[in-house]
């Protein structure tokens, strides 16, 4: 387990269980933790030789194999409508379920270009309800709206104010402050709510 998240509610929480590929969901509500229900498999088998992994065909759509099946997820996050959005990180992509585990839709592929992916981490609502995803190898961080279309990006490689690299997760406080934590710069940065406006 290497990712979690708890909804709105305060009931409900996910789990990123990257060896297993899938997601777990608990109720925490009551005297004891119950499991509900989990989505999400490592490969797809019926590709000859298996893949030992489960790839996207094509990384966009429409349904079809690898649509709802992951390979490492690493991050979750939850939003205002309970919709849950996970960090695909070995497909590089993100992908978003109701709060059944029911596959609603996704985005990216491994790239360089807006809206694409190298190794995204971790993930994080703006007070404004947008979605910051932590774009690692590429040491940037990237908007989205809810229905995964390109807001803007920020970041670039070094070690200066500002810059990335090896970005690993990210948190938003109260106020709209930015955190990130960032692996081969052995630090925590705070961002001021500039970067949300």
């Amino acid at each position: 387990p290497i990712g979690i998240a708890l909804d709105g509610s305060g009931k409900f929480i996910y789990v990123a269980d990257k060896g297993n590929h899938r997601i777990q969901k608990f109720d925490i509500s009551g005297p004891t933790v119950r499991f509900v229900g989990k989505w999400g498999s490592e490969c797809n088998l019926t590709v000859t030789p298996p893949t030992g992994r489960c790839v996207d065909p094509d990384g966009g759509g429409p349904l079809q194999t690898g649509d709802g099946q992951f390979f490492e997820p690493q991050a979750i996050a939850v939003d205002g409508a309970g919709n849950v959005y996970v960090s695909d990180t070995g497909n590089h992509r993100i992908q978003k379920f109701d709060a059944n585990g029911k596959f609603l839709l996704k985005w990216g592929r491994n790239g360089l270009a807006q809206g694409q992916f190298d190794v995204p981490r971790g993930l994080a609502f703006t007070k404004q309800g947008i979605l910051l995803v932590v774009d690692q190898n590429n040491n940037r961080v990237q908007e989205f709206n809810a229905d995964g279309t390109f807001v803007r990006q920020w970041g670039e490689q070094g070690n200066g104010e500002g810059e990335l690299n090896a970005p690993q997760d990210i948190a938003v406080d109260s106020a709209g402050n930015i955190y990130i934590v960032e692996l081969l710069n052995n630090r925590v940065q705070k961002l001021g709510d500039l970067k949300t406006q």
